[in-house]
């Protein structure tokens, strides 16, 4: 075999990657992979039958090659991903209406980690979110930490990046729409909330929360009553209780 050479300098960063079994194959059948690189050794029936539907080439790599090409964790697979289509707010929001009478969207403030970028999209796909507004600055991006923590739900579910996340506030009220965030100091309890009709959930940083200049911005704030003496949830943890009590509500 020949050495392999990455094909991009600085690979396994930014919105390049996908890794993982699970990850690749959603991302195979949402019609995103350029081209897939197995491990040596590893025989993954189900992704080549995926890759040779979709046409997608499987090119076999030494373990150790795919290891510096993303990182670890990614049991053996990893796919080069099409760009993603990052829409702007404006159409994410009309497409989201064009899809459900009553869309849920999810809009994340400033989160640092990709990890919990790539957990809640993974939640918010699940729950039958309509799409992901995420900060252009000063926030954590769809890195390959995040495409693989999100099992591949980031390969369908429709992204906007924002400079200014309040303005599109200020659009889905425009169609309709109204913005929740969980706070500790919130107006009623999440489960007596009225969750119903085109919503969008917005989630706050890790640490800091929601910043007070949105959280004034919101419609309705909502706290996440705990029995126990913790203080606070992870921002995944949070996005994802609000996120399954917004589904009950359609």
């Amino acid at each position: 075999m020949s050495e392999f050479r990455p094909p991009v300098p600085g690979a396994g960063q930014d919105e390049a990657w996908v890794s993982g079994r699970q990850a690749v194959k959603a991302a195979l059948a949402a019609g995103r992979l350029e081209k897939i690189y197995l491990a040596e050794g590893r025989h993954l029936e189900d992704v080549h039958q995926l890759a040779k539907e979709s046409r997608v080439v499987v090119e076999v790599v030494p373990m150790e090659a795919l290891g510096r090409l993303v990182g670890g964790h990614h049991q053996g697979v990893a796919g080069r991903i099409s760009a993603a289509p990052v829409l702007s707010v404006e159409d994410l929001i009309e497409q989201a209406f064009r899809t459900s009478p009553a869309p849920l969207l999810v809009a994340l403030d400033h989160l640092q980690d990709p990890r919990n970028v790539g957990a809640i999209a993974r939640t918010a796909e699940a729950m039958g979110a309509k799409g992901l507004i995420l900060p252009r600055h000063r926030a954590a991006g769809l890195t390959a930490s995040a495409q693989r923590t999100s099992a591949g739900a980031l390969a369908t579910l429709p992204v906007a990046r924002v400079g200014n996340l309040s303005q599109s506030f200020d659009h889905f009220r425009r169609q309709g729409g109204r913005v929740v965030a969980a706070d500790p100091d919130g107006d009623v309890p999440l489960t007596e909330a009225d969750l119903s009709g085109p919503l969008m959930v917005v989630v706050g940083a890790e640490h800091e929360g929601l910043g007070p200049l949105l959280l004034k911005r919101v419609d309705l704030r909502v706290r996440i009553v705990t029995r126990g003496i913790t203080p606070s949830l992870n921002a995944s943890v949070a996005a994802a209780i609000l996120l399954y009590q917004a589904a009950l509500a359609r």
